[in-house]
């Protein structure tokens, strides 16, 4: 095996988690390869606004900035959270305020596709990452110092590639390859739920605010977009014969739709682009850790998006894990188990919560019960009425 087929990481999964994941390890020193079996797709600006947004944390937009990602993004694209809404199915009602909780937003909001695409651009740039694309992983052969990986390139009708590495982190989604192929076992659970998320030209403004609504068939947000005309990205985590209804509707009846689930608050919507649909799912990996192996994204956990964290969750993890290894002092062995546990007992507590507490919230706003709606919609307006309370809440989420 030449010296050219062996590095520091090996990193299976190329997307944003994955990316970022990949770029701060090069930031740490470490010679990392990526792999991944679709390379993505340039970023122009020529096109409407992607369907795949998030909601970053200014903890994240921070993080992204160190790596030098968010300066390279098209300011123009992104929107700031200045306030946030959200009404209960049965009166209850809260807002959030960034300058209330004293900070310059509480979340951005980000397309997918630029942002992808400044990861790749940068980890091109780096003389340390080796992009290993449009390939698949084969086998995985787990040493005492290392791990060899067999990989092929898609299309190329060579026989298989071999490398290796003292680290291997699975960061190839929910239904993880590595994590397979490890026999990690994983928790998962079924929501009975689909996602739909549609981008909306709206007649009114939105001035910077997102929009929730907990409601008997579901959760609604509607997230605010940059830019004139005024627009909007939706998720609407709804009931399956609901999620069924909603995607069979043409154009102009699904954004009446999203129109009057949302009181019409800001006016006439008009449907931009596609809207995409996907199943939503609890899951949690029962080790985040092993021997050179290393779990982070959805690899390692999934989430209720009715708190938008799942991303911010993954790049915590990435976070985390380069913070660890770059503090590893005098074990050059970045694979070692010990080492590795430091990692997974950082994140343990922080995503056990926010699994727990979206899970929770799921829950609660699923029972059809006179007597459980007015719990929950008189405790969600106690809280709005507690400043204090809503300002410790807002600070959480935006740390």
């Amino acid at each position: 095996m030449s010296a050219a087929t062996q590095f520091d990481v090996i990193v299976i999964g190329g997307g944003l988690v994955g990316a970022a994941t990949a770029l701060a390890l090069a930031h740490a020193d470490l010679k990392v390869a990526l792999l991944e079996q679709r390379r993505p797709a340039a970023f122009d600006g020529a096109a409407g606004f992607d369907a795949r947004i998030y909601s970053l944390t200014p903890k994240v937009r921070q993080w992204l900035a160190a790596l030098g990602i968010w300066q390279q993004l098209p300011q123009q694209r992104i929107a700031d959270v200045q306030r946030m809404r959200v009404w209960g199915d049965d009166g209850g009602h809260i807002e959030f305020d960034a300058l209330e909780s004293g900070g310059a937003a509480l979340a951005y909001i980000v397309e997918q596709a630029p942002l992808l695409d400044k990861l790749w651009r940068a980890l091109e740039a780096q003389p340390n990452v080796s992009l290993l694309t449009p390939a698949r992983p084969e086998d995985l052969a787990w040493g005492e110092r290392d791990v060899a990986l067999s990989y092929a390139y898609e299309g190329a009708g060579e026989p298989a590639q071999r490398c290796s590495a003292q680290l291997i982190v699975a960061a190839d989604g929910g239904e993880s390859w590595t994590r397979g192929a490890a026999g990690i076992e994983v928790k998962r659970r079924a929501y009975p739920q689909r996602a739909i998320v549609a981008n909306f030209e709206i007649e009114g403004e939105h001035g910077g605010t997102a929009l929730q609504w907990f409601r008997h068939d579901g959760v609604l947000a509607w997230l605010p977009l940059p830019g004139r005309p005024g627009q909007i990205s939706i998720v609407w985590s709804a009931q399956e014969q609901t999620a069924d209804e909603l995607m069979a509707l043409d154009e102009q009846s699904f954004s009446e739709r999203v129109q009057l689930a949302g009181g019409g608050l800001l006016g006439d919507l008009r449907l931009t682009g596609a809207r995409a649909c996907f199943p939503l799912r609890l899951l949690r990996a029962q080790e985040l850790v092993r021997p050179h192996l290393a779990l982070v994204g959805d690899a390692a956990h999934c989430v209720h998006p009715l708190a938008g964290q799942g991303v911010n969750l993954g790049f915590e993890d990435a976070a985390c894990l380069a913070q660890v290894l770059s503090e590893r002092g005098p074990q050059r062995d970045c694979g070692d188990f010990y080492l590795l546990r430091r990692y997974e007992r950082a994140r343990k507590e922080n995503v056990l919560l926010m699994q727990t507490t979206t899970d929770a919230l799921q829950r609660l706003f699923s029972k059809d019960s006179s007597w459980i709606r007015r719990l929950r919609n008189s405790g969600m307006t106690a809280v709005g009425r507690a400043d204090w309370l809503k300002r410790r809440l807002a600070g959480h989420a935006m740390s």
